[in-house]
């Protein structure tokens, strides 16, 4: 238990040296808000967590909906992207749409973030999390937190937001 709280520890603190990112991203995503635009989420696999919690979480991200492949996105809405890999087919599609249209967008990826998504995007913050974090008896790597990771960034980029639109 203490190995796996000292690991967690660490890739919070990864997370939270991301600092300017962080910030970045919840200044795209009340861009939507300040202009009576709709911020899409759209998070794959593991990282659909996120969407419930903002969602049906004890303090919903007011203005939040789910993203669809069937969205109208405005040029007042705003997406972040959540990916377990950078390499993600459909978070690249999106991303590349997005991009064509010139919609800001933002990322969060599991990963260390390289690649066409990441590089695409207006802001990102990159988990870190490529393998598990702590070692079984048989030498494997086990223990990959990536929604709990996702969750602690979450929160970090709704603070920041929430304190823009109130303040």
């Amino acid at each position: 238990m203490k190995i796996l709280t000292t690991q967690l520890t660490a890739v919070f603190n990864r997370i939270s040296a991301q600092e300017e990112q962080i910030e970045t991203t919840a200044r795209i995503l009340a861009q939507a808000t300040i202009g009576q635009g709709t911020i899409y989420i759209a998070a794959f696999d593991s990282l659909q967590s996120v969407v419930t919690h903002a969602l049906l979480g004890p303090e919903p991200f007011l203005g939040i909906k789910p993203w669809t492949p069937d969205a109208e996105i405005n040029s007042a809405d705003r997406v972040w992207i959540l990916a377990e890999k950078s390499a993600d087919t459909v978070a690249n599609d999106l991303a590349n749409h997005l991009r064509s249209n010139f919609q800001p967008f933002a990322v969060l990826v599991g990963d260390k973030g390289n690649g066409v998504l990441v590089e695409s995007a207006d802001a990102c913050i990159a988990l870190g999390i490529e393998k598990g974090i702590l070692p079984n008896d048989l030498g494997e790597r086990v223990i990959q937190p990536l929604s709990l990771a996702a969750l602690y960034a979450y929160e970090a980029v709704k603070f920041e937001h929430d304190d823009m639109v109130q303040g």
